[in-house]
């Protein structure tokens, strides 16, 4: 979750690094923006074919125990008599993890309505470890849904661990009757008063809206109470405040608040308070905390969480507060820990062992600022742990090999990028069988990728580049190698064989492949031979490809045109030893968003007029004389030094010698109209854009949810 996180973004946030990051890429990084869908007013409960269970929302009945496996969907339905209540829909999960999606009734009532899910929703959980709920204001409701019997609110269940979830669920209506109990509602108006005390700021604007028109707090968007009318989940972030926050703020809160959500305030300050967070002494029932972009008053260790925080804490994250140190060994046996993310702080030493009994599934210590940050050798704990699902060690110290522990690892994503690991990469860890993410770049690994690191069909993300492998070709022993892999890079590598792996074409959902810089030589595809990949982005340059290059169709969807989270569809081949200029892209010269590279290759002058001032192509011939490198658009080409008759004729019209130079410095000097002065000036940028020295290519570059 903001999982593959992907840094250029797969546009998907994985779940757990969105619940890490709270905004990621994932995604990545890995992958796919939430649509959301609304709709207004409809009849019955048949949606996407799907079996759905009714629920009553006047009792607030829980629904029987239910089971489902990884990544499937259990869907359920309530109806609403009126618009005049709140409703909260709590998913009470007993094990694993599960996420809510909520649909609004929907309009059609002659066709299946769609089924909510992760790209299909309107109102949805925080993503948090444990139990999760959705709280639907009749402010949001009132004015667009028609409510009534029959009309049915679509709920989706999204088990999401790796062995499934079990859980109970339940909606109910909000009565406008419930009220905050008098001795938090006093201790909310004095946590506002103290932090939001400058009227003029943009603190909480809409809990000042709330108090002047005297809407109770257990009707706004940022606070859930329970039956009882005590606040068991509190969302303060991104809200400006100004104050520091101590225990004894929280105080009326201990016994009834779960989740607390600080993020995004950088003028609070946390004193310690006998803890690493002192609010944490006074919250006896809290679950989850998030106080990631504050401030704590000093730096402090976290050591003192393991005896300041209370047992029930499930998810912790902290990125960017202030915490140095070392990573003590007791807060990652805390007896109910899940999550734990303190990236971008300024931890050091080594890592503890992962204890066996804990329920840890997500940690990520990435991206410390201390010199050295984490240093030392990977626990083979972490690899062989039964419950950890995300792992995020990224732009530390770590060195030594890899573990070879992964045989029975439920790891979904692993990002060990910017470290000093050496040695070959392990065959356990290319079989795990979960793995979605793999990021091992920017490291010494070498000798050649063991089969199923890429082609294993689970996979959707794998980053090999900045290493010192050798071969990357493998003999796949799956039926449908890398059908879900999106993006390959094993860019910066010494990859020295024939041609472009066989495996690679075989890989059908493989949309990105950069594989610049390696020494692949030969033939760069089997002209006979059509691959079945559904490439968008393809970066061969600066390797020793030679021969022909094939035509269009080897190329998988490059030349339909488009652009995504890659960017515009690419083809770059330049610094190779192609000998024959590709006449067969002049038959794609109108395709929007295509750029192609292939400057630099020995093909001798004069290039075909086909091919000559095709804005999408950089090419060039006489290789050597112009030491240009592919531009960042790839679209035109970037003019050094025009003043040369050589380099202009190559370019294909007159040189602009220094007279005309002097004529738009004699015309800006004057003080000549400025039409006449933009269009000389135009004139000679567009020249500028005709050369042939290029500005550096720039891959797609990516990344998990840390």
């Amino acid at each position: 979750r903001m999982r593959m996180r992907m840094r250029v973004m797969m546009g998907r946030w994985r779940r757990w690094g969105r619940r890490a990051l709270a905004a990621h890429v994932v995604a990545v990084a890995v992958a796919s923006a939430l649509v959301v869908v609304v709709e207004a007013s409809s009849v019955g409960v048949a949606f996407a074919n799907a079996s759905v269970t009714m629920l009553d929302a006047s009792t607030g009945a829980m629904s029987a125990v239910t089971s489902a496996a990884h990544d499937a969907y259990a869907y359920y339905g309530f109806d609403l008599a009126s618009v005049a209540s709140d409703v909260d829909v709590v998913l009470d999960v007993m094990d694993g993890d599960a996420d809510l999606y909520v649909l609004p009734p929907c309009v059609d009532a002659t066709a299946a309505c769609n089924a909510p899910s992760d790209v299909a929703w309107r109102w949805q959980s925080v993503h948090g470890a444990g139990s999760d709920e959705v709280f639907i204001s009749r402010d949001d409701i009132n004015a667009t849904t028609d409510v009534g019997h029959g009309k049915t609110f679509r709920v989706a269940v999204h088990a999401w661990s790796r062995h499934g979830a079990t859980f109970k669920i339940r909606a109910f209506e909000v009565p406008a009757s419930r009220a905050l109990a008098a001795p938090q509602k006093t201790a909310l108006d004095a946590l506002f008063d103290k932090c939001c005390a400058d009227a003029s700021t943009t603190c909480k604007k809409n809990w000042r809206e709330y108090r002047t028109n005297g809407t109770d707090p257990c009707h706004a968007p940022d606070v859930r109470c329970s039956v009882s009318g005590e606040i068991i989940e509190l969302d303060l972030s991104g809200e400006a405040m100004v104050c520091e926050l101590r225990a004894a703020d929280f105080v009326a809160f201990g016994s009834s608040l779960e989740r607390l959500n600080l993020r995004h305030n950088s003028n609070v300050k946390l004193p310690g308070e006998n803890s690493t967070f002192g609010v944490l002494g006074a919250l006896t029932s809290l679950k989850s905390i998030d106080v990631s972009f504050t401030s704590l008053a000093v730096a402090r260790a976290l050591d003192d969480l393991c005896a300041g925080a209370p047992a029930s804490l499930i998810e912790i994250t902290a990125m960017a507060t202030n915490i140095q140190g070392a990573v003590p060994a007791c807060v990652l046996a805390m007896p109910n820990l899940q999550t734990i993310n303190v990236a971008r702080n300024y931890l050091n030493g080594t890592l503890p062992d992962l204890p066996r009994a804990t329920p840890m599934r997500y940690v990520s210590l990435g991206m410390q600022y201390t010199t050295p940050a984490i240093t030392g050798s990977i626990p083979s704990s972490y690899a062989s742990s039964p419950t950890l699902e995300f792992l995020f060690l990224n732009n530390l110290a770590l060195n030594g090999s890899i573990p070879d522990s992964f045989a029975n690892s439920r790891l979904r994503e692993l990002s060990l990028k910017a470290n000093e690991l050496t040695g070959v990469i392990p065959s356990s860890l290319a079989a795990a069988p979960y793995l979605l993410s793999i990021d091992l770049s920017g490291n010494n690994l070498s000798g050649e990728v063991p089969t199923g690191l890429y082609d294993n069909p689970n996979r959707t993300y794998v980053d090999l580049s900045s290493n010192a492998l050798t071969k990357l070709s493998v003999t796949s022993a799956h039926a449908n190698p890398g059908a879900s892999l999106e993006y390959l890079n094993a860019a910066y590598n010494d990859i020295d064989e024939r041609g472009v792996p066989e495996t690679l074409t075989t890989l059908s959902g493989l949309k990105v492949l950069l594989l610049f810089k390696n020494r692949l030589h030969g033939p760069m595809l089997n002209a006979a031979t059509t691959p079945v990949w559904d490439l968008r982005y393809f970066d061969a340059s600066f390797n020793e490809f030679s021969g022909d290059v094939p035509d269009a169709t080897h190329f998988g969807n490059i030349f339909a045109g488009g652009s995504g989270w890659w960017g515009d569809n690419a083809l770059e081949l330049s610094r190779n030893a192609f000998t024959n200029a590709p006449e067969w892209l002049e038959d794609y010269a109108n395709v929007m968003n295509v750029r192609v590279g292939f400057m630099n290759n020995p093909i001798a002058c004069p290039l075909p007029t086909s091919l000559i001032r095709r804005d999408f192509l950089a090419i060039n011939c006489d290789f050597g004389e112009n030491q240009g490198s592919p531009a960042s658009n790839g679209a035109e080409l970037y003019i050094e030094d025009d003043s040369s008759p050589e380099v202009s004729s190559k370019n294909g019209r007159s040189p602009l010698n220094g007279g005309v130079i002097a004529i738009v410095m004699v015309l800006i000097a004057l003080g000549m109209s400025s039409g006449v002065g933009v269009g000389i000036l135009m004139y000679r940028k567009r020249a500028n854009r005709r050369a042939m020295a290029f500005r550096p290519f720039q891959g797609v570059e990516m990344s998990s949810g840390y």
